[in-house]
């Protein structure tokens, strides 16, 4: 489908690389929309001590984000990858065990420690094998392929959910773990160049990143504008199940919708944006979840399945936004970090992901109760905050980080 796509990186050598990313994504989506459901389903436990027992277990997974960054630069991406491949697969095995609030930190704890690693991991390795010209254009296929998959994943969920019921949550959790191991073993299988592979680095450490001021710049705007990553996962299903009366496979649907149009749009977007600043582009994104999130909102006023035309154009938006910032953050932090320093740079901006879906479900689930409007208020005052200050800083940003460099520009 992408081949002589506009935009398109070149992708020799590499496609078992995708390959892996594909299937690991796929039994992601199978899982992602149940993510905090499954424990209101699978144990008698009050929503709000769910929530705060898991925002405990992401808060844990802080202390471990520096490590990834350090392991990555030492060890290698690629290896690294597939250690996490690994991790996330015992965690999600755990899962259907977990019956109280130790098992569920356990657990949760467990597929924390284990993105930490990938999210240093997996960018750092595609920032290896992409030319200076194409690392845009790669993190764009990257999400794309990922959501493509996701989706595909989501709609399976969903048949499983609309025939099967909720005794199917635990079957899609051990799936997911299987597809995370069959990931692992086609990375390890995957033949990196040598040109390819990141200089080995030991003296870096969260120190010395968070002493380069416009990476700190960035991370705090990312930090508040992160917090909207909390409503697919967190607040939509309760929204849709607990507020509108919609069955839990709208949730699914609803994550399919967002995925099969990132799959479809995402390297069409980034290359339509090519000539236009990497801040303006998040900006923009960032406004756009805002306009989602009122749409989402709105949906409540209706009854039933009557606002559910809101709540997909809102994800619809949601999305667009999503395709403007998630590249594009990526790619300016590639730009700022040292290679020998990538894993580092990396990690520490993932620590943005930690704390939203570390504070997330504790928020939401807070919020929630106090009235379900509280938390799409509450994510777009944060979210306009973070757009603000990095639209306000920019100048503080080097020229090649804030815009795409002249090699980019010419494609």
């Amino acid at each position: 489908m992408f081949v002589g796509l506009a935009g398109m990186p070149d992708t020799a050598g590499y496609r078992r690389l995708l390959v892996a990313l594909s299937i690991d994504n796929l039994g992601e989506g199978l899982f992602l929309p149940l993510a905090f459901y499954f424990f209101t389903v699978t144990t008698t436990l009050p929503v709000a001590g769910i929530g705060l027992t898991m925002t405990c277990a992401t808060l844990s997974g802080l202390l471990l984000a520096p490590l990834g960054g350090v392991v990555t630069d030492r060890w290698g991406a690629r290896r690294m990858m597939v250690v996490s491949n690994l991790l996330t697969a015992a965690g999600y095995l755990a899962y259907p065990a977990a019956s109280n609030y130790v098992g569920i930190f356990a657990c949760v704890f467990m597929v924390v420690a284990a993105d930490r690693l990938y999210f240093a991991s997996c960018p750092t390795l595609i920032a290896s094998i992409a030319r200076g010209d194409q690392v845009d254009s790669w993190f764009a296929l990257v999400k794309a392929v990922s959501a493509g998959c996701t989706v595909i994943g989501a709609l399976l969920s969903t048949l499983l959910l609309a025939n099967g019921g909720q005794g199917m949550i635990a079957a899609i959790a051990v799936a997911n773990a299987c597809s995370s191991v069959i990931a692992a073993l086609l990375t390890a299988s995957q033949p990196v160049h040598e040109r390819a592979v990141t200089q080995r680095n030991t003296a870096a450490s969260p120190l010395v990143v968070l002493r380069d001021r416009a990476f700190r710049h960035l991370l705090i705007a990312q930090l508040l504008i992160a917090t909207a990553w909390t409503v697919p996962g967190g607040f939509l299903p309760l929204y849709l199940t607990h507020v509108m009366g919609l069955p839990a496979w709208w949730t699914t649907l609803a994550m399919a919708i967002s995925c099969f149009l990132m799959f479809t749009c995402q390297l069409r977007i980034s290359h339509a944006i090519r000539r236009v600043s990497r801040v303006r582009a998040i900006v923009s994104g960032a406004a756009l979840l805002v306009v989602a999130l009122a749409c989402i909102a709105t949906a409540m006023l209706f009854p039933g399945a009557s606002g559910a035309p809101l709540v997909l154009a809102g994800i619809v938006v949601f999305s667009i936004g999503e395709m403007l910032i998630l590249p594009t953050t990526y790619a300016m932090v590639i730009a700022l970090a040292p290679p020998e320093m990538r894993g580092m740079y990396m990690s520490m901006f993932q620590v943005t992901g930690i704390v939203a879906f570390g504070f997330g479900p504790g928020m939401v689930g807070w919020l929630f109760e106090v009235g379900p409007l509280a938390v799409p208020a509450t994510v777009s005052a944060l979210v306009i905050a973070g757009a603000a200050l990095l639209g306000l800083g920019r100048h503080s940003l080097p020229g090649s980080v804030a815009h795409r460099d002249k090699m980019r520009l010419a494609q």
